[in-house]
């Protein structure tokens, strides 16, 4: 994969820190490299004030370094601020976190040394990751946790795993891969410090995993849609155009095509003439989820090809100036939104269930269980579905924010965006698992009703039977769930 600073995008970003992916530097990326890291070495010559690089952090902004200190500034700063705190985060986040970084050096703005990006690339390329803490960003950049990834990549302290799964510290785990760090010069400490990458970074992956939650969320919806017997006309394209929210309108096209062959799609079939609000407005409800999906897989891919560098090398004029791109609310925000999304569309998901099971509203077996054999069917799952929901619930709250006490009072703002991102993955992981329960109920109301599929959504039940088996008599149903998990 060829990282060039503008390309990176959410899916490319779960593919790439998981699957092992060689990274290369484009020759565009390379360039502006080497033309940023000029700029910084004019400033020091010069001794022209830069921020971190010829004078403090900080409190400490207004201090000129002495000669000195600047020859070993990189290094205290990596050393004096390596606190990120356990438990440590999953190897794949920390993997996104150094891919993110890597991509925006190519921006030229870090102004990091050509020498120390290619190694941070090598030690990726080798599967060799950081063990970094989960706890100490404030969203005012991630400092402490990009100070651990750093003083471990160059070998400084702390420790790396390789593909194994192996943790050794870090010097030896460099050494057994024959990867030799290049000296820090001025800036680089703050460059592999400083930035919002791992904010970027569990945020890209909160987004892809959500997206592919909400795709087969819909598809479930369209399962359940003809298990209960709805009423089609309130996905009518000519309904929906009367409120024209342009996602309500593609998840509608997606769930009719879904349903194309039905019977259903004839209103006359309809068992009712008003649905229950978890079927009847399933479409609204997964259009402004995915409408928050949209806006923030849009900011994140911004945040994931831009620049959170302060201070930033501007390499047309050959400045380095100060900046607050470090600062994150918009991911922040957009996150928070993105979580409640996905809240939203997995409340209806937990009513559905329990519509399925109503014997008074689908005219099927009261819990779906099988009339041949006296269970409970799916009644012990609803408690199942609501703990579910009610983990998401709070993850879906959005972060609280007050005036930073940092800095002496001179970095008195912060954002929480790595605590919103990481809420929002983790919103997402218990949506998949919302829907793998919905899933299981809307395939045994298909089957206790016998009625004939649509061709699509025959497929749809047939993959959701290829992992979990008709609910006859009463089994464990954990792992049929985590096996639906695993295929949505």
């Amino acid at each position: 994969m060829e990282l060039n600073g503008r390309s990176l995008s959410p899916d490319i970003l779960s593919s790439i820190s998981e699957d092992g992916t060689a990274l290369t530097f484009s020759p565009n990326g390379k360039t502006m490299l080497e033309r940023s890291r000029a700029v910084i070495d004019k400033a020091v010559a010069e001794r022209i004030p830069v921020y971190g690089v010829t004078t403090g952090l900080g409190s400490r902004a207004t201090e000129a370094l002495s000669a000195e200190e600047l020859s070993g500034f990189s290094v205290e700063t990596l050393n004096g601020r390596d606190h990120a705190l356990a438990p440590a985060l999953p190897r794949q986040v920390v993997r996104a976190a150094m891919a993110v970084r890597l991509n925006t050096f190519l921006t030229g703005a870090a102004g990091v040394s050509p020498a120390v990006a290619d190694h941070l690339r090598l030690v990726f390329n080798a599967g060799l990751t950081p063990v970094v803490g989960g706890w100490g960003t404030i969203g005012a950049a991630d400092l402490l946790l990009g100070a651990t990834m750093g003083r471990a990549v160059m070998g400084l302290g702390g420790q790396l795993v390789d593909r194994d799964e192996r943790t050794s510290a870090a010097a030896d785990a460099l050494a057994m891969a024959d990867l030799t760090p290049p000296q820090l010069g001025p800036r680089d400490g703050l460059a592999l410090a400083n930035h919002a990458c791992f904010s970027a970074g569990m945020a890209g992956l909160a987004v892809a995993e959500a997206r592919r939650a909400l795709e087969s969320q819909i598809s479930i919806a369209a399962l359940s849609f003809q298990a209960f017997g709805g009423n089609v006309t309130p996905m009518d394209s000519a309904v929906l155009a009367l409120k024209p929210h342009s996602h309500d309108a593609r998840v509608a096209g997606r769930i009719r095509a879904l349903l194309d062959g039905s019977d259903l799609l004839d209103p006359a079939n309809a068992r009712r003439l008003q649905d229950p609000i978890s079927i009847r407005n399933a479409v609204q409800v997964l259009g402004a989820a995915e409408r928050s999906l949209a806006e923030a897989a849009e900011v994140v891919t911004i945040e994931m090809n831009a620049s959170s560098d302060n201070p930033a090398v501007l390499v047309d004029a050959d400045r380095v100036v100060s900046t607050g791109n470090y600062h994150t609310p918009h991911l922040a925000l957009t996150c928070d939104y993105a979580a409640r999304g996905l809240a939203a569309a997995a409340t209806l998901s937990v009513a559905r269930i329990a519509k399925l099971c109503s014997e008074r509203l689908t005219g099927l077996p009261q819990y779906l269980a099988d009339p041949e054999v006296g269970t409970n069917g799916f009644a012990p799952l609803l408690k199942l579905a609501e703990s579910l929901l009610g983990g998401l619930q709070h993850l879906a709250q959005p972060t609280a924010l007050w005036p930073s006490i940092n800095a002496d009072g001179v970095e008195d703002g912060l954002t929480l965006a790595f605590q919103s991102a990481r809420n929002f993955r983790e919103a997402a992981k218990l949506g998949r698992r919302i829907t793998a329960l919905e899933a299981l109920a809307a395939a045994q109301a298909c089957d206790l009703r016998g009625r004939d599929l649509p061709h699509r959504l025959s497929e749809l039940q047939a993959g959701i039977r290829a992992v979990s088996p008709r609910i006859r008599e009463s089994r464990p149903l954990a792992e049929d769930i985590e096996k639906v998990v695993e295929a949505i």
